[in-house]
């Protein structure tokens, strides 16, 4: 009897090795989110954005509600991050960074806000 290489011990024992236990992941493995003040706040309305947005450790963007502040990014990513589009049967999800860009290992928080995008054929 053969057994799969996630789980290879016959006898059924769990090594974490194998295959990764995820189901405590979030934030700190679910620990409360903080409360922290705004570093840059929208207020209600619809704010269009051309470049693209970079959050530093402990910057919190924030909007005045999901729906009321909307931050509307007219323009195709390839445009954004100045880069060519990727080739044909690659994911676009390929480019690295964003339209907003949180800094490696960061504590930035995003929130009570709407990011919208044009209707574009990609």
């Amino acid at each position: 009897m053969s057994h799969s290489q996630l789980w290879p011990d016959p006898n059924g024992s769990w090594n974490s090795t194998w295959l990764q236990d995820w189901s405590n992941k979030g934030y700190q493995n679910g620990a409360p989110l903080p409360t922290r003040p705004a570093t840059l706040a929208f207020p209600a309305g619809r704010h269009t954005i051309t470049t693209r947005m970079l959050l530093q450790s402990g910057d919190v963007l924030r909007g005045a509600g999901v729906g009321q502040t909307i931050l509307y990014f007219p323009n195709p990513l390839s445009v954004m991050l100045n880069s060519p589009i990727p080739p044909s049967g690659q994911s676009q999800f390929s480019w690295q960074d964003g339209v907003i860009q949180v800094t490696e290992k960061s504590e930035a928080g995003i929130e009570d806000l709407t990011i919208e995008f044009p209707l574009t054929q990609y």
